[in-house]
């Protein structure tokens, strides 16, 4: 019987909880093993999501192998965010970590049996590992260095820095996001923030290459949040931005973006596009390009005036997906030298909403298959945010 293991379970959630601030990064692991050891569990890894979501990683101080996502038990609890057992003698529990819905990991457990308490009791230690992860992953860079399959460009590391999480969720909307390439990554980048039922997303690519892209992007993306904090509109935030990279740079420095606002209770989306290509709108199966009647100047070679002429207005329906994509997706080229473009894209797209993914997996399956296409092999930064309207996943 695992009722005795299943209160000790509850039992050590609580003392997690109490002894949270103090416990060391590096003691996570080991205090988890230690304490799961002695109710009868023979193995405790956790396992990290690496930066191109691509493999599972063993949780420093653990030295085990990586562990494919395509084509593995693991794998499948990432893509699914699901538990599953499996083995006999002993049982391995494989459970997603997660905040929200933004993936971190995998738990792996092993022990003689589980019943369906345990199990229950274990999904919460995995939700409990996940805020330990979030809070210590503060204040280490072992956790973050981890998830890394090469080093990282000092561009890459501006970048990463910088965003918000990849997946966020809530019953009234849905946002998820990918970039690479993860480790050159520079000039890419999007931001996004709920504030009661408005939800503003932004996704910006700065001319140029590695830190100096990056850069100009991290100016770009603090101004946004700035003016997005003030209040201001989606062509004050046009305006705005573009005035201060004019009055920064006197050289045409640019980047280019979209600005979205989205009223997550009536659904009309404010939409200005600054030099991007158009945003995709997936309803009922059917994908239809926002282009609108012409694009605004990027972001740094504006004129007065044009933010208002550019902006769209639409009215959403339930169900209803927008992806917003930077040039890096549909210009990426395959090594015979053919573009991957928007048809192709579009394909995609339509394959990943028709299989009913959440945007995170549709998202994180989108990127793998444009890695595919190009044998991992990135000549520029391709970046992709989807909103989900309303969200569908718990």
């Amino acid at each position: 019987m695992s009722a005795p293991a299943t209160a000790a379970v509850q039992a050590l959630l609580g003392r997690l909880l109490d002894e949270a601030h103090v416990i060391a990064p590096d003691d996570l692991l080991p205090l988890l093993q230690r304490e799961l050891e002695a109710l009868e569990f023979s193995e405790v890894v956790v396992y990290l999501v690496d930066h191109e979501q691509r493999g599972l990683v063993p949780l420093p101080p653990s030295k085990g192998e990586a562990i494919g996502i395509e084509g593995s038990l693991a794998g499948r609890v990432y893509q699914t965010a699901s538990t599953a057992l499996a083995g006999a003698e002993p049982v391995r529990l494989w459970q997603v970590i997660r905040d929200g819905v933004d993936r971190l990991g995998v738990l792996m457990l092993a022990r003689a049996s589980f019943d369906d308490d345990l199990v229950a009791a274990c999904r919460q230690l995995a939700a409990l590992v996940a805020q330990l992860l979030l809070s210590k992953n503060q204040l280490t860079d072992e956790f973050v260095v981890a998830r890394r399959s090469r080093e990282m460009a000092l561009g890459a590391e501006i970048r990463w820095g910088s965003l918000p999480p990849l997946s966020f969720s809530c019953e009234r909307v849905s946002v998820a996001a990918a970039l690479e390439p993860a480790h050159e990554v520079s000039g890419d980048a999007f931001d996004y923030a709920l504030n009661g039922d408005v939800l503003h997303v932004g996704i910006f690519d700065g001319m140029g290459h590695e830190l100096e892209s990056s850069l100009l992007t991290d100016l770009t993306v603090a101004a946004y949040r700035h003016a997005r904090r003030r209040g201001s509109s989606v062509e004050e935030m046009y305006l705005e931005i573009d005035q201060l990279l004019r009055d920064r740079f006197d050289d045409g420095r640019f980047v280019t973006a979209q600005l979205a606002v989205l009223d997550v209770e009536g659904g009309e989306l404010r939409l200005l596009n600054a030099g991007h290509p158009g945003p995709l709108l997936v309803r009922r199966g059917r994908v239809i390009n926002l282009r609108g009647r012409r694009v605004a100047l990027p972001l740094g070679l504006g004129d007065v005036g044009d933010a208002d002429a550019d902006q769209q207005i639409h009215a959403l329906e339930p169900g209803d997906r927008l992806l917003f994509y930077t040039d890096g997706l549909t210009e990426a080229r395959a090594p015979d030298g053919s573009q991957f473009g928007e048809e192709r894209l579009v394909d995609t797209i339509e394959r990943a909403c028709s299989d009913q993914h959440p945007p995170a997996e549709a998202v994180r399956r989108l990127m793998l298959s444009l890695g595919e296409f190009r044998d991992h092999e990135w000549h520029d930064d391709a970046s992709i945010v989807m909103v989900q309207w309303p969200a569908s996943e718990s």
